[in-house]
């Protein structure tokens, strides 16, 4: 189970997406970075 948003980060980062966190705490997640599935 997931329970922060920073262990969903991290996996999707093995994936090999590319996760974007601005001064904000926004994120922005670009999916056609993914090299594994």
């Amino acid at each position: 189970h997931l329970r922060d948003v920073t262990t969903m980060i991290e996996l999707l980062g093995t994936l090999g997406v590319e996760v974007v966190v601005d001064e904000r705490m926004n994120v922005e997640i670009h999916a056609n970075t993914i090299n594994c599935f």
